[in-house]
């Protein structure tokens, strides 16, 4: 189940109408299924890549990749191998302690078993540099899959996962296991089951009025989702409540913030690149819910609240076999979103029919962290480029009343002015020998005009532009850098 995640890189600013945007080259060596990151105190970035082993059928290795100068350039530092007693690993997720160590949690197929997968969490306290085994969080005789794992303000470590039985006699479940030591040693499993049918699917869960807990799991056949709250670190959980979904088989992710008391919860269905994308949302702490269908034909939803309580959702589209990588957002909590921004767009590399039993090989989720640039770094499935890894880099909008996020402009070295501009627009830049073209497109995507860079100044005539808002864009082989702009 779980994700196939890629990397690309994009920078945003909605109050003085800019963004900002920039993409570089790939960070895996193969076509990846699943990914996560991380970013450290210390400002390193660190991410994890399950990717496809050719020629090895169903093989999997786990590659980690290092950025000190926050995701502009990416060294391969270690590679997870498959080692004796297994057969295949995967689905690595990844969290930091507040001493700044960096965790990763990946699952390991059992060699001689076709339903066995056990979890693994290594740790490295060296920015990511080296990495060794911490325990084994679960080594029993099924199958343990979509793990997440989360450590809290106060060093608890906590870890949910689906229980797969391969077998019709005995449901499918949730189990939630915490570490009060580090992750040395690991509590007996809470066990969460589904209400509707015999199945679960993979849990995601997050904190938030505080230190609540927000548990959310799925129904594997029925459409529903299933919410849990926990105010004492887990030890003991309110009742859960069933949410109404748009479709079974769903993979679901929890947006919240210790500083809110609204919950919203994304939902798409899993490996299914075009199943829509269902919201539950609440505004007093899980008490009470309200959904509706957020998009059609999306998926790989994936959002982050701020400390404002603001709500930063990405997610993947195809229209006409051209993909699209979408952003949006909200200020009420998940009632209302913004209209929807095309960050990144191009032509799918493979027509996406799914196959019978209703699953494609793209995955099923994004990544996205605020970091201390105060930048959104998105992970994401490029299917425009063999589902390889790219990084994505963007500003969010800027509301008077939020938090005041202000890069320095320097290191994206271009200028577009007149803003507003009515008759010209000039591009000026450093370092213009490293970009080769520009190119004006709509805020949906849909690109306009272009033409090749001569120089550090380059002056567009806009006289034929219908008054609206526009994005300008420069590019390199590796880079593309965008701005929003107001034509008048």
């Amino acid at each position: 189940m779980k994700l196939i995640t890629i990397f690309n890189t994009i920078i945003f600013l909605f109050l003085h109408v800019q963004i900002f945007a920039q993409v570089d080259g790939d960070l895996n060596t193969s076509s990846v299924s699943e990914l996560d990151a991380v970013q450290t105190p210390g400002g390193t970035w660190i991410s994890s890549s399950m990717e496809i082993v050719p020629n090895l059928g169903y093989g999997y290795r786990v590659i980690i990749h290092r950025s000190i100068d926050n995701g502009y350039e990416w060294t391969m530092e270690d590679s997870l191998e498959i080692e004796d007693g297994y057969i295949s690993i995967g689905d690595p997720v990844m969290s930091v302690d507040n001493e700044g160590n960096a965790y990763l949690l990946i699952m390991r197929f059992v060699e001689g078993s076709d339903f066995n997968l056990h979890l693994t969490l290594y740790v490295s306290e060296d920015e990511g540099q080296t990495w060794n085994i911490k325990s084994q969080p679960y080594t029993g005789q099924k199958f343990a899959d979509t793990p997440h794992l989360l450590i809290d303000a106060s060093n608890t470590f906590y870890i949910a996962y689906t229980e797969y039985n391969n077998s019709l006699v005995s449901p499918s479940v949730v189990h939630f296991i915490k570490s009060e030591d580090g992750g040395v040693s690991w509590t007996e499993p809470q066990i969460f089951e589904p209400f509707q049918s015999v199945d679960v699917i993979g849990a995601n869960f997050n904190i938030s009025d505080g230190e609540q807990i927000n548990l959310i799991y799925g129904d594997y056949s029925m459409p529903f989702t299933y919410f849990a709250s926990s105010e004492d670190a887990g030890e003991s959980w309110n009742e859960i409540m069933e949410l109404p979904n748009s479709f079974s088989f769903a993979v679901n992710k929890v947006i919240s913030n210790p500083n809110s008391e609204s919950i919203c919860v994304l939902t798409h269905r899993a490996h299914n690149p075009t199943s829509g994308i269902h919201i539950n949302y609440s505004l007093d702490n899980g008490g009470s819910w309200n959904n509706y269908t957020l998009v059609e034909d999306a998926s790989m939803a994936e959002g982050y609240m701020d400390d404002e309580g603001f709500i930063h959702i990405t997610f993947n589209q195809i229209i006409d076999d051209e993909f699209e990588l979408i952003y949006l957002y909200s200020t009420d909590g998940g009632v209302t979103f913004s209209e929807p921004l095309v960050l990144f767009s191009g032509p799918t590399y493979v027509d996406f029919p799914i196959p019978p039993g209703g699953q494609s090989t793209t995955g099923e989720s994004q990544s996205m962290i605020l970091g201390n640039d105060n930048m959104f770094h998105v992970t994401f499935v490029d299917w425009t480029d063999f589902t390889k890894a790219k990084h994505l880099i963007f500003e969010p909008f800027n509301f008077e009343t939020s938090v005041n996020y202000s890069p320095s402009n320097e290191a994206y070295n271009l200028s577009v002015f007149p803003n507003p501009a009515s008759d010209f627009l000039n591009l000026s830049m450093k370092n213009s020998e490293k970009f080769s073209s520009w190119r004006i497109s709509t805020i949906d995507g849909r690109m306009i005009s272009f033409g090749q860079l001569n120089s550090s100044d380059t002056k567009i005539d806009i006289t034929n532009l219908q008054s609206g808002t526009y994005l300008v864009g420069v590019q390199s082989d590796h880079q593309i850098i965008i701005k929003k702009f107001l034509k008048i």
